[in-house]
């Protein structure tokens, strides 16, 4: 497994941001390429949210009308810890 986004679809509910069910995590594969410049803009600007127009992110993710989050995912499986 190499690099992927992870995209997580959240709502708000009496003012509290919470994960949107029935989606709990959107995966998609990114290059190491991809995975590095991500990571770099990640720990330059905090936001990853270019991802959401990745030409490999599915449909629910480009087309989600609500807020959201992203995260990159290493070949371990473990989520890559945000480094601002």
């Amino acid at each position: 497994m190499g690099y992927a986004a992870r995209f997580y679809p959240q709502e708000w509910d009496n003012g509290e941001l919470y994960a949107a069910e029935p989606y709990s995590g959107i995966d998609w594969p990114l290059t190491d390429d991809e995975a590095a410049v991500a990571i770099g803009d990640w720990t330059d600007t905090g936001d990853l949210s270019f991802l959401r127009k990745h030409p490999g992110a599915p449909a629910a993710v480009k087309e989600w009308p609500g807020p959201f989050c992203i995260r990159i995912i290493a070949p371990d499986g473990l989520e890559v810890p945000y480094l601002v």
